[in-house]
């Protein structure tokens, strides 16, 4: 009988927290719809592959461009450009660890590009993704 009731409360508590563990996730509905990340060692720098142009896949739902990444030695600079009716742009020095959210409204532009631009001192690591919630 004693291992029945021990059984049976093993089994609630493991469902509580795995219900609880889903709930949890529910507050954060964020979806990311687009991901780009680039790795920079030094040892493999070359002056022509320096800088790097992406274009960012924004649509009418997205809510946020993320830029984050790590640098232990040098530093990655990024510039967020909307083109649109007016032209928008946001930069950013990832210079040791970097996380920075960039939000979007309907009047934002839909064409949304990333430049990226590295040095020969730069070890490090960058990911521009695009949400929408």
């Amino acid at each position: 009988m004693k291992g029945r009731v021990l059984i049976l409360m093993i089994i609630l508590v493991t469902s509580v927290v795995l219900l609880s563990g889903c709930r949890s996730s529910e507050k954060n509905p964020e979806t990311i719809t687009f991901s780009s990340s680039l790795n920079f060692h030094k040892e493999e720098y070359e002056e022509k592959y320096s800088q790097y142009e992406k274009i960012l896949e924004v649509s009418d739902n997205s809510s946020k461009i993320i830029i984050e990444g790590t640098t232990s030695s040098g530093k990655i600079d990024v510039t967020i450009v909307g083109e649109g009716e007016k032209t928008e742009e946001s930069s950013y020095v990832i210079d040791g660890v970097f996380k920075e959210e960039l939000l979007l409204d309907k009047e934002n532009a839909l064409n949304w590009k990333a430049i990226i631009k590295c040095y020969a001192d730069t070890e490090g690591d960058v990911t521009i993704s695009v949400a929408c919630e």
